[in-house]
C-alpha cells in the first residue's frame, strides 16, 4: 500500500481537508465560532487552496512528464475521459443536490443559470460562484486547457500557450470582471505546465518510505487511516455543506466537540461513498 501512494500527498490533503472542512467552514454551523473567519484565517484558506491545486496540477502533469517522448496517440483524450469520470459525476451530484434543494448557500442563491454556467465551469464568468463547488468549476476549465495543452509536445509552445492564456485572462479581467480566484490560482495549477515538478513527488516518496517506516514502528494502521481519510477528501469537501445543514436542521448549531464529531462522522461516510463510486467506475470502465 506504502509503495502505491505519495505519502506527502496524503498528509496534505488530510491537513488542508481538516483547515477547510473541518474549521474554515464549519465555523458557520458553530454555536460558539472559533473565530477564524479573519485575515489571518483568510490567509491561511488562501494558501491552503493554492496547495490543493498545485497538487492536483502535479498529479495531472506527472504522467506528461514521465512520457512526454512516448506519449500514446490518444493520451490527451484518454486523460481527460479518466479525469472527468473522477471528479465530475460527484461534482454534478452535489451541485444538482444543493440546486434542488434551493440551499442558500453562503448568501448565494443557486438559480438555474448558476447551475448551469457552474455545470459547463464557466460560473467564473458569472460571479458569484456558489461557495465550495466554486472550486470544482475552476477545476473543470483548468482540465479542459490542461487537455489542450497536451496536444502541444514542443514545450517552447506548450509554455508559451500557457502563459498567454494567463494574459488574456489578465486583459479580459479589466475588460469586465470576473471572479479573480481563476487568477490567483491559475499558476498554482499551470506551474506543472512551465516545471516538471515530478521530482518533487520522487522526493516525496522517498521521504514517505523514511517517515513510513518510522510511522509503522509505532502502529501498522496509523497509514491506512490517513490514506483512507485522503481517499475521502474529496467527496467530503463536495458534501460537507449538505451533511452540516442536515445536520443543523436536525439538532440546530452545534458545539465545538459536536463539531468534531461531525467531521469524523462526514469523512467515515464520504470514504466508503467514494470506495463505492470507484468500484462502479473501474466496473463500467471493463
Amino acid at each position: 500500500m506504502i509503495n502505491r501512494r505519495c505519502i506527502w500527498i496524503d498528509f496534505a490533503h488530510v491537513l488542508c481537508c481538516i483547515w477547510i472542512i473541518g474549521i474554515w467552514h464549519m465555523d458557520q454551523y458553530l454555536s460558539h465560532p472559533r473565530g477564524v473567519d479573519c485575515i489571518y484565517g483568510e490567509c491561511v484558506t488562501y494558501a491552503v487552496l493554492a496547495l490543493f491545486f498545485f497538487i492536483s496540477g502535479m498529479l495531472s502533469w506527472s504522467g506528461y512528464h514521465s512520457m512526454q517522448n512516448s506519449l500514446p496517440k490518444h493520451y490527451a483524450l484518454s486523460w481527460f475521459k479518466k479525469r472527468m469520470i473522477r471528479i465530475y459525476p460527484l461534482f454534478f451530484i452535489s451541485l444538482l443536490s444543493l440546486f434542488a434543494a434551493g440551499l442558500l448557500v453562503g448568501g448565494v442563491h443557486i438559480s438555474f443559470h448558476r447551475f448551469v454556467t457552474s455545470a459547463l465551469g464557466i460560473s467564473w464568468l458569472f460571479p458569484p460562484m456558489i461557495p465550495t463547488l466554486w472550486f470544482c468549476s475552476i477545476l473543470v476549465f483548468f482540465i479542459l486547457i490542461t487537455t489542450l495543452l497536451f496536444l502541444i509536445h514542443k514545450n517552447i509552445y506548450r509554455i508559451s500557450i500557457t502563459i498567454l492564456i494567463y494574459l488574456v485572462l489578465i486583459g479580459l479581467y479589466f475588460w469586465f470582471e470576473f471572479d479573480n480566484r481563476i487568477l490567483i490560482y491559475y499558476p498554482f495549477y499551470f506551474f506543472n505546465a512551465l516545471v516538471d515538478t515530478t521530482c518533487l513527488m520522487g522526493t516525496g516518496k522517498k521521504a514517505g518510505f523514511k517517515l513510513s517506516g518510522l510511522v509503522l514502528k509505532i502502529k501498522k494502521s496509523i497509514y491506512e487511516i490517513i490514506e483512507m481519510i485522503s481517499k475521502a477528501t474529496f467527496c467530503a469537501y463536495l458534501f460537507h455543506r449538505q451533511f452540516y445543514e442536515a445536520e443543523k436542521m436536525v439538532i440546530g448549531k452545534f458545539n465545538r466537540i459536536m463539531g468534531w464529531f461531525s467531521l469524523f462522522a462526514l469523512l467515515f461516510v464520504s470514504f466508503f461513498i467514494q470506495k463505492l463510486y470507484d468500484l462502479i467506475v473501474e466496473r463500467i470502465s471493463r
